[in-house]
């Protein structure tokens, strides 16, 4: 009947998923799967069934297990270094990038929990018969990122002259405690988001109070010469073990 409506008239039709989304569901599923199973305990056959495509469709984005391992960490390291790169640029005082940094690098690994599960086991086991990646770069680039912030303040006066190495330790030992308590979420005492920013400030706090009251260290310098550095005031277990 020439007044019937077409059913499929105006109706938009799902076409193909865009090639973006194909790869992307690839990746994720091989983040998961690698990181429940390891590398070595993955097939394929795994992978493409949790993003749920076929076989060639992994090969023609990546040709093989070892090439969707590769892309998964080179795509994790861009991701990390785009936000490393976009905080040390920032223009601010150098608290704020700490605490700021500190809060995104933390936010990308929450919210890449299978990615930073794979990378922890085959960086500190073995290796699982794995393509080698230099997992190193992440640890260089955020320690590195870290003491030049610092360095920063101690040049520019907004922070004391502290051993610029002791301070970004502690500022790294709390941020890579925040990552092992996702990782492990079942611990009693937990350290979420809002509890890494109150300890960071508390750190940057404590080091600021102490400044002033610290005397020059000899030999604790970058260089070895103590200039620039200082220490904080004798402890009373130092003073016991001093008199022992």
């Amino acid at each position: 009947m020439s007044g019937s409506l077409d059913p499929n008239r105006n109706v938009a039709q799902p076409g193909p998923a865009p090639e973006v989304e194909v790869r992307e569901r690839l990746l994720i599923a091989a983040s998961e799967v690698f990181a429940r199973k390891g590398y070595a305990a993955t097939s394929v056959n795994e992978i493409v069934a949790a993003a749920g495509v076929t076989k060639p469709v992994l090969y023609y984005y990546f040709q093989s297990k070892a090439g969707i391992y590769q892309a998964l960490l080179e795509q994790a390291y861009r991701k990390f270094e785009n936000i490393v790169q976009a905080t040390l640029d920032h223009r601010g005082t150098v608290t704020e990038r700490l605490l700021t940094l500190s809060a995104r690098v933390c936010q990308l690994s929450e919210e890449h929990q299978a990615v930073v599960r794979l990378i922890h086991a085959i960086f500190y086991g073995p290796p699982q018969g794995a393509p080698f990646f230099d997992f190193e770069q992440f640890h260089n680039r955020l320690q590195n990122s870290f003491l030049t912030l610092v360095e920063e303040g101690i040049r520019t006066g907004e922070l004391p002259p502290v051993n610029p190495a002791d301070l970004t330790w502690a500022v790294l030992g709390m941020v890579s405690t925040r990552i092992e308590c996702m990782l492990a979420p079942q611990c009693n005492l937990v350290l979420d988001q809002e509890g890494l920013n109150r300890v960071v400030r508390l750190i940057l706090a404590g080091v600021q109070a102490l400044g002033n009251q610290a005397a020059p260290l000899a030999g604790s310098g970058p260089d070895g010469s103590g200039a620039g550095c200082q220490a904080l005031p004798e402890s009373p277990i130092d003073k016991e073990k001093r008199h022992e």
